[in-house]
């Protein structure tokens, strides 16, 4: 099988683990989480992260700047577009054809990159053979990087890319480190650190636990994933989130909320899925000792 498909999907699905923070069913009630950490840690502090994933859930999109680095691309991938969430999670971004390492598939300086319904979907040249022939429009099901399990897992969130902070009950550590300038505004920095127990299916996928995920491959077999959020306090929403988990780690800045956005996904008949191409070629190079490590095979 083509090395080609091997990374594909990667820079994709980080993104989108770091928005929406890999919340699990478990995790719906906010307030019980504030309530069970008070007298473990700041009550104040709690009820303040509270109080922005509730009013970032409820703007239900963002303008946002996501940057991935720490998965074997030359260089960090940063893509900017607009993210939505609630009853239908989704995003339309673009990124640096050159630094995701997709030069041989996009003659544009910049690819179009889309989430819908569970699938990720890049723009492309038509190819000339193959299974991308004729096509502008390359698809990867979730699940080709995440493994069945994870994706369903993160398939069942609200898609609110603060859900994470509703873990609250389950972080080893918070800490409120205080006012910092990020993009030229004052925010308040907290960090969270939390088990990859504690994420269920999703925190298996994310670090390395599920060998049906493609994902541990970048991230290694971690034991847990930090959460820092900063936070404009005159309107209690994120300024920017940044996650690690392993050698990854995904920095997405809020630009504005709100405004109602539809993502579509692109027309059937100009798509090709490689889910399973992606998912033999994954096959493939788990059979001969793991990932390739080479970045001229790595297409996100």
């Amino acid at each position: 099988m083509n090395k080609r498909y091997a990374a594909v999907g990667t820079t994709a699905a980080l993104v989108l683990a770091g928005l929406t923070g890999c919340t699990t069913q478990q995790a719906k009630d906010t307030a019980k989480s504030v309530a069970d950490t008070a007298g473990k840690t700041n009550s104040a502090m709690m009820a303040a992260l509270a109080r922005t994933s509730e009013k970032t859930e409820r703007a239900k999109s963002a303008t946002i700047t996501a940057t991935v680095s720490g998965t074997g691309q030359p260089k960090p991938v940063t893509m900017t577009g607009t993210y939505t969430w609630g009853a239908r999670e989704a995003f339309d971004t673009r990124m640096d054809t050159a630094s995701a390492g997709i030069a041989d598939l996009n003659s544009q300086p910049t690819t179009r990159m889309l989430f819908v319904d569970g699938a990720y979907f890049y723009q492309i040249d038509p190819q000339s053979s193959g299974p991308l022939k004729g096509k502008h429009w390359m698809k990867v099901e979730a699940s080709a990087v995440f493994g069945k399990k994870g994706a369903a897992e993160m398939s069942r969130t609200d898609g609110d890319p603060t859900a994470g902070l509703k873990f609250l009950k389950n972080a080893r550590d918070a800490d409120d480190l205080g006012t910092e300038t990020v993009r030229g505004k004052s925010a308040h920095h907290y960090v969270l650190h939390v088990g990859r127990d504690q994420w269920g299916a999703a925190g298996d996928a994310l670090t390395g636990r599920d060998k049906d995920s493609r994902m541990g491959e970048y991230t290694g077999d971690v034991k847990e994933i930090t959460l820092g959020i900063w936070v404009d306090p005159r309107t209690d929403l994120p300024v920017r989130m940044e996650e690690t988990i392993g050698a990854a780690r995904i920095s997405v800045d809020f630009r504005s909320f709100g405004g109602a956005q539809t993502i579509s996904a692109p027309p059937a008949a100009d798509t090709a899925d490689v889910t399973d191409e992606v998912k033999a070629a994954t096959a493939d190079e788990a059979t001969s000792g793991g990932a390739s490590g080479s970045n001229e095979e790595s297409f996100v």
